[in-house]
């Protein structure tokens, strides 16, 4: 049975990157929603045969049978598949400003990542930084500071303070104060961004292995797998 199932599994996350660029260089946002629906649907059929959670492993209640080491091994492949969707998911509805199904789409994907253990990890900090910068779009300034709180949070605990994690942290903290006209607050945040780098670049690597610096000042973060 397993044998089978992991025949059925086979989910290559570069060719869904590199399949997910072409469509964002083709400007049809109708056709990228369908393939990213597509995706996630496909990536779900492992949860669906072994019958946990509804297709969702991190929507599995404490009345399921415990799952065995195997089964485990096999939905945690398939929530990694399923991260890396639902972050591309829920960054494109940002992108387009269809913040309902960007907002659920982050909640599924923080839930994917507590399942798998990523919680406290930088990866699961960028994404509520990304989820944070949703609500700062929404004007629900409250909401978003709440989350980079949480964000930095995580990353003092790792004890890294000199990354791309803290220069997108308080990058978009600040531009929350801007919007909220905190003009001091704003300025200070921009301004640890920019020291992350003496010249006021940050050094990035991108998924294919190429390093680019960019201008910290106008990072966004598209998502935790864009950069590393």
């Amino acid at each position: 049975f397993f044998i089978f199932i992991f025949s059925m599994f086979n989910f290559d996350i570069q060719a869904f990157y590199d399949a997910l660029d072409q469509h964002f260089t083709a400007c049809d946002n109708a056709a990228t929603e369908a393939f990213l629906k597509a995706q996630l649907e496909r990536v779900d059929e492992l949860g669906i045969l072994l019958g946990v959670g509804g297709g969702c492993p991190a929507c599995r209640t404490e009345e399921d049978d415990q799952l065995t080491e195997q089964e485990r091994k096999l939905l945690i492949q398939r929530s990694e598949a399923r991260i890396a969707v639902l972050n591309e998911t829920a960054c494109f509805y940002r992108g387009i400003s269809r913040f309902k199904p960007c907002i659920e789409a982050f909640e599924a994907l923080m839930a994917e990542m507590e399942f798998c253990g990523l919680n406290g990890t930088e990866q699961y900090a960028l994404a509520v930084i990304n989820m944070a910068g949703a609500y700062r779009l929404l004007c629900e300034f409250d909401r978003a500071l709440e989350l980079f709180d949480l964000a930095q949070g995580i990353l003092d605990q790792l004890g890294s303070s000199n990354d791309y994690g803290y220069a997108s942290l308080y990058n978009n903290r600040g531009l929350v104060y801007q919007d909220q006209r905190e003009w001091p607050k704003a300025a200070e945040h921009f301004e640890k961004a920019l020291d992350i780098a003496d010249d006021g670049g940050l050094t990035v690597r991108f998924q294919d292995g190429s390093v680019e610096t960019v201008q910290s000042g106008e990072v966004s973060v598209r998502g935790m797998y864009g950069y590393v």
